[in-house]
């Protein structure tokens, strides 16, 4: 059977059939990032020890968390993960084969049971929602890939952070602005899905609400009375050990 392949109006590239990619190369590619974000979580744990201030050791490991994210989803790329709704704008992924991961197929249409008994039926000639009784309640050429609405979202958020990194700033605005912008991105990107949801949202959707509130909350008062709160953070953190002279 051929591989399932990622289309943007052309196809992009292969991608794997789901038993294979476990078994295979994007299967330890994956295992691979999983290895790093702990080994990456293990420092930032090892320097909390050290060093108890918050904001201290989250500021900069923000920056490393938001490219391992978008690094991540590369995995999920592969192997046709984290499938959206239907779509039929430029972005949309177009199915041209294989078995994308979480899919059963049979002669040429993939099929995947939702949340609430509806289901995406995915063939080359377009993508398809059914509720649970079968009506018809949205159709594409594709579907949305949300992992890869998260790659790029959380690849400009790395980009922010460091050249936040370069001035001179609050300490704690690069973690906030981490929580706001991340937090927002997976309010935004669960609306594409198809998920349990509780009074209007997904899980994911109301602690990334909370987290972003929270966030900008933060980031407003200290703007507001910018005489109050942490202290400020230096672009250069070895200047501001430098005796004076």
């Amino acid at each position: 059977r051929p591989p399932a392949q990622a289309g943007f109006g052309v196809t992009t590239g292969p991608l794997r059939e789901s038993k294979q990619a476990r078994s295979g190369g994007a299967y330890v590619f994956h295992v691979q990032q999983h290895a790093a974000v702990a080994k990456e979580m293990e420092r930032v744990l090892i320097k909390v020890a050290d060093e108890p201030g918050f904001f201290q050791v989250m500021d900069g490991a923000v920056i490393g968390l938001s490219f391992g994210i978008a690094y991540g989803r590369i995995g999920d790329l592969i192997i046709g993960d984290h499938f959206g709704k239907p779509s039929s704008w430029l972005l949309a992924f177009q199915y041209k084969g294989g078995t994308p991961a979480g899919y059963e197929c049979l002669s040429g249409v993939c099929t995947q049971f939702l949340q609430g008994g509806q289901q995406i039926r995915l063939a080359r000639t377009g993508a398809t929602l059914l509720s649970a009784d079968g009506k018809v309640l949205g159709t594409g050429v594709g579907i949305h890939q949300t992992a890869l609405y998260d790659m790029i979202g959380a690849s400009l958020l790395f980009l922010v952070l460091y050249g936040l990194s370069r001035t001179p700033r609050r300490l704690g605005v690069l973690t906030l602005t981490f929580g706001a912008w991340y937090g927002a991105l997976r309010v935004v990107e669960d609306f594409l899905r198809v998920d349990k949801r509780f009074f209007g949202l997904t899980g994911s959707q109301w602690t990334g609400l909370t987290v972003s509130i929270v966030c900008l909350a933060t980031l407003l008062a200290w703007a507001v009375r910018p005489g109050h709160g942490a202290p400020l953070e230096p672009a250069d953190p070895l200047a501001a050990s430098e005796p004076e002279t």
